[in-house]
């Protein structure tokens, strides 16, 4: 989450112009963010909340049937003070997935990864209306474990969605993530804006505004008199 880390130092400085240095309280996903501790494949397994506020809570699942499957579920803020444009904002954050992944290569906790096939994914459940971004891919382990792997992403209110599945390809019959999130996504109860990321965006949307009026003066200083 390199971009995400950037927007942070960048937000935290600027809010401590303007607020005190201590963090303000952010959410407390154990007892705000809803989600199933059973599904009928899947049983929730862990939550882990993080200290930093960007980045959220992880909530890990297993499948009853096939327990080397591994089911991740991230559910964290949106490092922006708007996105209005969702396919541009998935597409953005799936590239940043992917290249977390490769950068994991990179420092040998995977051998490699083959390259990812990207589509919409969609989830109808009760009348409600899910639209997303799915990546497959096969990656193979230190030691030479080959597995499919899946990312899920998702928008819902101000925080995305992640789901990171993986199957050992040699222990069961060809499959995805599709029915983890089938599952678990409509029963899921997202958290609003916190009081700490609502702080960091109003930094940020100043500091971005500031730096757009400089740039304009700038070049109406530069444009040559007629």
């Amino acid at each position: 989450m390199h971009r995400i880390a950037i927007i942070a130092i960048t937000c935290l400085t600027l809010c401590a112009c303007t607020t005190t240095q201590q963090r303000l309280p952010d959410i407390d996903y154990d007892v705000a963010l809803g989600a199933p501790e059973n599904t009928e494949d899947f049983a929730l397994t862990e939550r882990t909340t993080f200290e930093e506020p960007l980045l959220g809570t992880l909530l890990t699942y297993k499948n009853r049937y096939f327990p080397t499957d591994q089911i991740s579920l991230y559910v964290y803020p949106i490092p922006h003070f708007q996105w209005d444009n969702q396919e541009q904002m998935l597409e953005g954050e799936m590239q940043e997935t992917l290249d977390e992944i490769d950068h994991a290569i990179d420092l040998g906790h995977y051998q490699s990864r083959t390259d990812a096939s990207t589509e919409p994914f969609s989830v109808v459940h009760d009348g409600a209306h899910y639209e997303g971004l799915k990546a497959s891919f096969e990656m193979v382990l230190q030691g030479g474990l080959e597995i499919h792997s899946n990312t899920y992403l998702f928008i819902e209110k101000d925080k995305y969605i992640k789901f990171r599945t993986s199957f050992v390809t040699e222990e069961t019959v060809p499959t995805d993530g599709d029915q983890a999130v089938r599952q678990i996504l409509p029963r899921l109860d997202i958290p609003g804006e916190s009081e700490y990321m609502h702080e960091l965006r109003a930094a940020y949307r100043e500091y971005t505004t500031q730096l757009f009026m400089e740039a304009l003066l700038q070049m109406v200083e530069e444009m040559p008199e007629e």
